[in-house]
């Protein structure tokens, strides 16, 4: 298992798609944080929003990548990295990384070149839990850098509370881990990279939560059920996308434990689902 993980990680740092996703997610948060930092775009944006009736306030849980809300001079740096993070950019290079990496695995011979037996395919595939980890860390680290350099291009924006900051990237880092684990245990499944990325785009810009949103609030069945929990029992709220794009920076620690909760199911779930997967398969 070890030496498995070992080997994984050295194929991700000598893996160009690494870098790339890594440049891409670096220029990209620096335009849209230097952009939506802007006070001046900022003040057309509130004007559109009261020209077409839009409450800036809402959470934006629905279907599609946005980055918004009030931000000020006086808005914290970690409240514009976390509008940065829910707008599923990041998410999306996970996905995109998730499914690249397991289709190069198949097709570089990498698998072939294993001496595992039949119980030891299980661990091929737990020992890339790791990589999309690391990955996912660096991904974060990264946006944030970004969305600091490009937010105080405009403005001065500073940071407020380091350890709430500390504690929500963990969290989010937990949260993307978990959805590049089902991209992976989907790859699985199916085997073709171009589904798989559709798939993972789709989800990432929370399709699917949107069509489980649909559900609750147009089919009876559902809306009786949702009633009948006091409106708590929502599929769309123990989603792994609709935690990561609910999730705040500062906050008490409390409201995080539904995500870390969320996150660690989610782990654990498409973890094992990945692991029977390989296992079952006569050829890795």
């Amino acid at each position: 298992m070890i030496n498995l993980t070992k080997m994984n990680l050295n194929r991700m740092f000598y893996n160009k798609l690494f870098y790339i996703l890594m440049i891409i997610n670096f220029g990209i948060c620096i335009l849209i944080a230097s952009l939506e930092a802007e006070p001046v775009n900022q003040e057309l944006d509130q004007q559109i929003m009261v020209e077409q009736g839009i409450d800036s306030r809402e959470d934006d849980a629905g279907f599609g990548m946005t980055v918004g809300g009030n931000i000020t001079e006086e808005t914290p740096l970690e409240d514009i990295y976390a509008e940065m993070v829910c707008c599923g950019l990041i998410l999306t290079l996970v996905g995109v990384f998730a499914s690249v990496y397991s289709d190069e695995e198949r097709k570089s011979g990498f698998l072939k070149n294993l001496t595992v037996g039949k119980n030891g395919k299980k661990y091929v595939f737990a020992s890339k839990a790791s990589v999309l980890f690391i990955f996912c860390f660096l991904q974060m680290i990264t946006g944030f850098v970004a969305t600091q350099i490009g937010s105080n291009l405009t403005g001065h924006y500073g940071i407020v509370n380091l350890g709430n900051l500390v504690f929500y990237i963990l969290v989010e880092t937990l949260l993307h881990t978990a959805f590049g684990l089902f991209i992976m245990a989907f790859y699985e499944i199916f085997r073709n990279v171009v589904f798989n990325i559709l798939v993972a785009v789709f989800a990432s810009l929370n399709l699917f939560g949107f069509i489980f949103s649909l559900l609750e609030t147009k089919l009876g069945v559902m809306r009786m059920i949702a009633e009948a929990f006091g409106g708590r029992f929502e599929i769309m709220q123990y989603m792994l996308v609709t935690r990561i794009r609910n999730l705040q920076v500062n906050e008490s620690v409390f409201p995080f434990v539904p995500s870390i909760v969320v996150a660690l199911v989610g782990l654990t779930l498409y973890l094992v689902l990945g692991m029977v997967i390989h296992s079952k398969r006569d050829t890795i």
